[in-house]
């Protein structure tokens, strides 16, 4: 699925080999953490997909480079099955680079992990070890029933820290929330 994608940058750009351009990004800019994100719309006959990486350097602080790419599918019309969908396509993206990118960041140790905190104070796990984070465009809260995504908040948190990839959520996920919905939906 993922050979069947074609990245390409903010102004238009197509990228050829992915991989490649993450590891001369990083090579430039050896302080930069990634990011993947997806958010979906539903259109009038299908349903939207935009799936984003995301490079911010740590170090110089000084904006977002990101890349992105789009699938139309299917109208999808359960918001559960939808946002499933969402997460499918960042664990694709992210386990594509987890190999596209070992040796080229720098992995936590298992006691690094569980000493760091996410954006709601919580611990993350020895085993959350993956090289890049996966935002997810999912409310963990339910607002009284305003937030439709979060009835999708448990599988997706489930299915993204077993994989083993440390996760943000609304609105922490700028990757998702921000890059991915920007392509997705003013486009």
């Amino acid at each position: 699925m993922l050979q069947d994608l074609q990245f390409k940058k903010f102004g238009g750009d197509f990228i050829s080999d992915l991989g490649q351009y993450i590891r001369d990004y990083l090579e430039k800019f050896p302080d930069t953490s990634i990011y993947v994100g997806c958010d979906s719309d539903n259109r009038r006959n299908h349903t939207m997909y935009a799936i984003t990486v995301c490079m911010y350097d740590t170090k110089r602080k000084d904006g977002v480079h990101y890349i992105f790419t789009r699938e139309q599918t299917p109208k999808e019309r359960s918001i559960f099955n939808r946002m499933l969908g969402e997460v499918q396509r960042s664990i694709n993206v992210a386990e594509y680079l987890e190999k596209e990118l070992e040796g080229h960041i720098k992995r936590f140790t298992a006691e690094e992990l569980m000493k760091m905190r996410d954006e709601n104070n919580n611990l993350y796990k020895g085993h959350q070890d993956k090289l890049v984070v996966i935002d997810i465009d999912i409310n963990p809260f339910s607002g009284n029933g305003h937030n439709k995504s979060n009835q999708a908040f448990e599988a997706a948190r489930g299915w993204v820290v077993g994989s083993g990839f440390r996760c943000r959520f609304k609105p922490y996920s700028m990757a998702a929330n921000s890059a991915a919905d920007l392509i997705c939906k003013r486009w």
